[in-house]
């Protein structure tokens, strides 16, 4: 169904810039201004002076001069020949050492349009705006979008592998994530790739922006993308916490009163890990941890409009119906796992924070389903860790 191509993908020169954890960056929406300065103290080469290099006196006219002005130096090169690539990140997550392969290739624009490329989440004008003139600009995918499918046995992966000898690239980032490259030359194999995906659908799972903007663009018909399998237990989605900064009007226990109805409100002295249909909720001056159980959640879903995939979502439910709907516009998210609820944690008691949401985060397959019913998720449901990295990888746009 999924129609892939190899590319001629542009990287960084080896012999002109040997640390490569000095110019790699994570992709453009989760850096921070802090760590947008660090980043462009590290290297006058670092990514973050091209996809986040915009100015305010010329927008992105300085970044495709930097762009271009790398290749000419050869700062940046391409390949002579069209390759798959496949990208492996070696990471901990909670004790566990795990290993996410992906297959990076070209993907076509138009399976979207017909069904073959699914997203779960809805886009936003400005972002999609911003992305659109870095497009424009540099003629360039410069971060790859990061989609997945299914295929249970994993049999490509375990194929690709074998051939899997030395890495052109390897780096360990900032979060301890070491992240190998090989390039896939042997040509039998790359075509078992494409009539491998030939039946496939791919389901976007990040960079829904970024896929957007392409559709928009349409100068080129395929974008930069990293495939990877829904069966791989390395594919790790974090929750995104929501927190009430002070300021805004909140009383906790009016606030509490108006749960009673569809909760089992548990105060507890210790947190302990939240199951699926369950909540937390911690608050300012409280030592206490809030747990709350829906009483009866099919009475609750039916407050919700959309498909049921949807609705029965713990993520919907905190959107929806837990966190009171005047405050959802100066609620904050907090993206990651069990350091980001730390440092959270620390924020609330300072008083940076009146309250503090938890929520289990969706499934594979719960985001798989929604995909396939056409719907989409409530803002920011899923974060899925560890990202990839903008640098490693870019394609030229093809005239």
């Amino acid at each position: 169904m999924a129609n892939v191509r190899p590319f001629k993908a542009l990287y960084y020169n080896p012999k002109k810039v040997s640390h490569l954890e000095n110019v790699f960056v994570p992709p453009y929406d989760v850096i921070s201004e802090r760590e947008q300065k660090v980043f462009f103290k590290k290297s006058p080469y670092n990514f973050a002076r091209i996809i986040l290099g915009k100015t305010d006196r010329d927008g992105y006219k300085t970044v495709r001069k930097r762009f271009l002005s790398w290749q000419a130096k050869n700062i940046l090169i391409e390949d002579s020949k069209e390759h798959f690539y496949f990208w492996e990140q070696k990471f901990f997550d909670r004790g566990r050492s795990l290993s996410r392969k992906g297959i990076v290739a070209a993907v076509a624009l138009d399976d979207f349009y017909q069904g073959k490329i699914r997203p779960h989440e809805k886009t936003l004008d400005a972002p999609k705006a911003d992305r659109l003139k870095i497009l424009k600009a540099c003629q360039a995918n410069l971060s790859p979008v990061f989609m997945m499918y299914e295929d249970s046995s994993q049999v490509l992966e375990k194929e690709i592998i074998k051939y899997c000898q030395k890495p052109f690239v390897a780096m360990r980032d900032s979060n301890g994530v070491l992240n190998k490259i090989w390039k896939i030359e042997n040509e039998k194999l790359l075509q078992r790739i494409q009539a491998v995906f030939s039946f496939k659908n791919l389901y976007i799972i990040d960079g829904h922006h970024r896929f957007a903007t392409a559709l928009n663009y349409r100068k080129s018909d395929f974008i930069l993308s990293v495939i990877t399998n829904m069966s791989d237990p390395a594919l790790v989605i974090y929750p995104i916490y929501r927190a009430l900064p002070k300021g805004v009007s909140f009383y906790k226990e009016s606030y509490l009163k108006s749960l009673e109805k569809f909760f089992i409100i548990q105060k507890k002295k210790i947190f302990k890990k939240l199951v699926s249909n369950h909540w937390g909720v911690f608050f300012h001056k409280d030592p206490y941890f809030y747990e709350l159980t829906c009483k009866n959640k099919n009475s609750l879903m039916a407050r919700l409009k959309g498909v049921r995939v949807v609705k029965e979502l713990d993520v919907a439910l905190l959107q929806n119906v837990i966190i009171p709907q005047t405050l959802i516009p100066h609620i904050e998210y907090i993206k990651g796992g069990g350091e980001a609820l730390k440092m959270a944690l620390a924020d609330l008691r300072r008083g940076t924070y009146q309250a503090l949401w938890l929520t289990m985060a969706p499934t594979v397959q719960q985001v798989k389903q929604v995909a396939d019913q056409k719907a989409i998720m409530p803002p920011k449901s899923t974060f899925f860790y560890p990202k990839l990295l903008s640098g490693p990888l870019i394609r030229k746009l093809v005239a």
